[in-house]
């Protein structure tokens, strides 16, 4: 095996292969991958003396029989947590006991810690060989390829091209590979220095922030301890202006202060995760800390309270980097820790100078003054080196929130001084963090307001997407993601998270959201680009929302008020809907113009419509195999989603045929363009060679299972954007042959139901009822690009014989193996379903 092209991984050895020509009469050469020799370790075998490690420290504690018990959930004193009998230990020997035990347990998450990063690097290893493996084949077909009769003597020949390809896939790969393995080799050195130097604040908070440790950490005498409530914080205050003066001169420990408010953000967020309060002392000492602090900068020539203490810190020579960034981080915590009501602190205990920089430049202000920016970029500063993951409290986050969105709305990007979008990306993501504040927001409903603005959803989302952020921020979806991320969570979680998408779905779609579907400002060759394609990463999460309440886009009653709701009594009303899923109930008109957003994006649309053909075969598998409802009522809501997003890709493409130079009809065309290449796409997810793969494509399609749980995974999202835009290649010529996906939609009862049944032979062989072998001697079988055998998207890729074939289909339809159902009961089934799907195939008004 050769270590430098192969990866081990879960017991398995992947290698690259090597291609050359099969002739040798055009192209001598040869490609394969040459990498970094594939490390010698397991993560298994790491993470197993991680485990090792912990049992260890269990039977120390005479816990073996509860390696993993309650100390570690909650605070709990070190002598409740052991069960020897230690009552004759001094406090020397307990604190020496602490002291190892909490030393084991930091060792096991720094090699637990390891392992992860050794199998990440291994994952990422096997894609980059995989992905070779895959593509290098097909490129190596041209080395064999002759050249033409007559050629320039500056034309490559095909042998020729087919050689630079592979290097330039060779190039590509293997620096992917380069730069993975020296992420592995920088990880490996850092956390060899963190066993070497033992825990620290830093080291400690990593781990916990991602989850390596929790509270057992605390319990066994970690480093880094509880406050110590007699600490005077005035005096503590005292100590850091002394440092700021004169840090070379210095003599004592400022460590101490950071320390103490970075464990106090740790406790904090652990609480925010899990629930709990601080103490009245603990707040109570973080309030006089921070009145101290302000009245400490107040003193200064430039009077901005804490902003000035933090810009001293930021500025002062003689502070190192890391030290003053650990400082500022500390503030920060402090900062968000005070905020937080849930943790009975409160806004109105932050110093004034932190109010005024969240509030904003002025409650009437349409100019971003430069000393708010200059103060923005201070507090940018503390929050970025505060703990990942650290929230605000509700009234902090919305006041936060609108007032970057505020300057974002006023701001002339091209005039103004303003923030840099890394700064403004700090603050968003902190503010964001607090869900009842995004809540709050997005439905314009909450216990506080901004001062200036109160609850102003459309003018936070307006100043926030219209903003052209960079392609790889994250920070603009932190007022969305949690939407979709609640899908699975509780109840109330679920309707708190509906009730925002409501509200952010009707903002969007107001006065036809003309200011999100067009920001006046150019994408490619769109001059007039929609929030949509501005920001690919937003595009991406609201269709994530899209996907997570597909269901309630289909939905045919409206409901008496536009809010999220949840099924109960109504439950017999709403097709696949159970008795604690959430509904949305939106009208069409805002669904559509919210699906119109999501088919600006090149990249996202596909992902729509794929989801909405897998909605069709889910809603015909129920029609079949639950009889909870009839074929008409699941059929209503397929046909009405799809009539919704026909019509909002329609009135997209539509909308830019001007720039575009096309025609309407010409629209129409690409219209069902992408619609047939949805089907033709699905088609080979359930009985074409890409349904047959392992990993994500093929987990997916398992009996019943849906594909939108997969869209955004690989090898799934580059796929299906790939396909679309070579399905899209010439789809003129084809139209011209054949019917179309709206011909058979719009032909009458005869053609839609040809279009159902094989929509419904597809079902079947996804649930697993039948299987190509079953269709085969049936004769409708065609060839996938692959030259596999698949069931076709549409009768017109059958070459002949399409009566006969339509009528063996239509026997292997109408007798479904463990349906339990005759003939004319299948048949009676599929009319219905029709009938109801071509009266609900309607576009809303556009």
């Amino acid at each position: 095996m050769n270590m430098n092209r192969s990866v081990s991984l879960d017991g398995e050895v992947t290698t690259a292969i090597e291609v050359s020509s099969t002739s040798g009469r055009y192209s001598d050469q040869s490609f394969t991958l040459l990498m970094n020799q594939d490390p010698e370790v397991k993560s298994s075998e790491i993470s197993g003396l991680a485990s090792d490690l912990n049992a260890f420290e269990a039977r120390m504690l005479g816990r073996a029989h509860d390696l993993e018990g309650e100390f570690d959930d909650a605070a709990t004193e070190f002598t409740e947590i052991i069960k020897w009998d230690i009552s004759t230990l001094n406090a020397e020997d307990l604190a020496t006991w602490m002291d190892v035990t909490s030393s084991i347990r930091f060792c096991a998450a720094i090699t637990e810690e390891w392992s992860d990063y050794v199998k990440e690097y291994k994952q990422e290893r096997l894609r980059i060989i995989n992905r070779w493996n895959e593509e290098a084949p097909g490129l190596a077909k041209g080395l064999d390829e002759a050249p033409p009769s007559f050629s320039f003597i500056w034309e490559a020949s095909p042998a020729e091209e087919a050689e630079a390809a592979l290097a330039a896939l060779k190039a590509e790969l293997q620096g992917q590979e380069e730069t993975a393995f020296q992420a592995l080799d920088t990880r490996g050195s850092e956390l060899s220095d963190d066993l070497s130097n033992g825990p620290t604040p830093e080291s400690v908070q990593r781990l916990i922030s991602e989850g390596y440790i929790t509270w057992s950490y605390f319990n066994l005498g970690g480093d880094v301890e509880a406050m110590p409530i007699d600490v005077d914080p005035e005096e503590m205050v005292d100590e850091l202006i002394d440092y700021i003066d004169d840090p070379e001169g210095y003599e004592g420990d400022i460590s101490e202060i950071i320390v103490l408010l970075n464990n106090m953000g740790v406790v904090a967020m652990d609480k925010q995760e899990n629930g709990g309060t601080l103490s009245s002392s603990e707040i109570e000492f973080l309030t006089n800390f921070y009145d101290s602090l302000e009245e400490a900068g107040s003193r200064h020539s430039m009077p901005s309270g804490v902003l000035t203490i933090a810009n001293l810190i930021a500025q002062q020579k003689g502070i190192g980097d890391d030290v003053a960034e650990q400082l500022l981080g500390a503030l920060g915590n402090g900062i968000l820790v005070l905020s937080d009501e849930s943790l009975i602190g409160n806004y109105d205990h932050l110093p004034q100078s932190i109010k005024d920089v969240v509030e904003g430049f002025g409650n009437n202000d349409e100019v971003v003054g430069r000393e708010w920016m200059e103060e923005a970029s201070i507090l940018s500063e503390m929050m970025g080196s505060s703990i990942p993951g650290l929230q605000g409290g509700e009234q902090f986050s919305v006041n936060l929130t609108q007032t970057i969105a505020h300057a974002l709305d006023v701001a002339n990007p091209e005039s103004d001084m303003f923030l840099s979008s890394g700064q403004l990306e700090i603050l968003l993501d902190v503010s964001t963090r607090n869900e009842d504040a995004n809540h709050a927001i997005l439905t314009g409903d909450g216990p506080y307001g901004h001062p200036a603005h109160g609850l102003d959803t459309e003018m936070t989302l307006r100043g926030l997407y219209t903003h052209d952020w960079p392609d790889d921020s994250t920070a603009i979806t932190g007022l969305t993601d949690w939407i979709w991320q609640q899908a699975d969570g509780e109840q109330h979680e679920k309707i708190q998270a509906a009730e925002a998408a409501v509200g952010l779905i009707e903002t969007l779609a107001e006065k036809e959201g003309e200011d999100f579907k067009n920001t006046g400002i150019a994408v490619e060759d769109n001059p007039n680009a929609a929030i949509t394609e501005l920001n690919p990463i937003l595009a991406e999460s609201l269709s994530r929302i899209f996907f997570t309440h597909i269901d309630s886009f289909g939905i045919s009653w409206t409901g008496d008020h536009n809010e999220g709701s949840v099924v109960g009594d109504r439950a017999e009303n709403l097709p696949l809907f159970e008795g604690e899923d959430v509904a949305l109930f939106l009208d069409e008109g805002s669904r559509q113009n919210y699906l119109q957003l999501l088919m600006a994006n090149d990249e996202v649309a596909p992902n729509v419509l794929l989801a909405v053909v897998d909605h069709e075969q889910k809603t015909l598998g129920a029609s079949i195999f639950d009889g909870s409802y009839s074929p008409g009522e699941y059929s209503n809501e397929s046909g009405r989603l799809h009539g919704l997003v026909d019509g909002a890709m329609l009135a997209e493409i539509d909308s830019r045929a001007e720039e575009a130079g096309i025609s309407f009809e010409e629209a129409k065309k690409q219209v069902q363009a992408k619609w047939e290449t949805a089907y033709k796409v699905m088609a080979e997810l359930t009985s074409g060679s890409l349904g047959s793969i392992p990993g994500p494509a093929g987990d997916v399609l398992g009996t019943g299972a849906g594909v939108v749980g997969a869209l955004f995974e690989e090898p799934m999202k580059d796929y299906i954007s790939d396909k679309v835009e070579e399905e899209m290649q010439g789809y003129e010529e084809r139209f011209d042959q054949g019917e179309s996906i709206a011909s058979r939609l719009t032909g009458g009862e005869d053609e839609a139901r040809w279009h159902i049944e094989l929509q419904l032979a597809h079902v079947l062989i996804r649930e697993g009822v039948i299987n190509l072998e079953d269709l085969e001697g049936a004769g409708v079988l065609v060839d996938d690009a692959d030259g596999s055998p698949m069931l076709p998207a549409s009768p017109d890729e059958w070459e002949f014989g399409h009566a006969d074939k339509r009528n063996n289909m239509r026997d292997v339809i109408e007798n479904i193996p463990s349906s339990g159902l005759s003939s004319n009961e299948v048949n009676e089934l599929i009319d219905e379903y029709v009938q109801y799907y071509l009266d609900s195939f309607n576009p809303a008004p556009r």
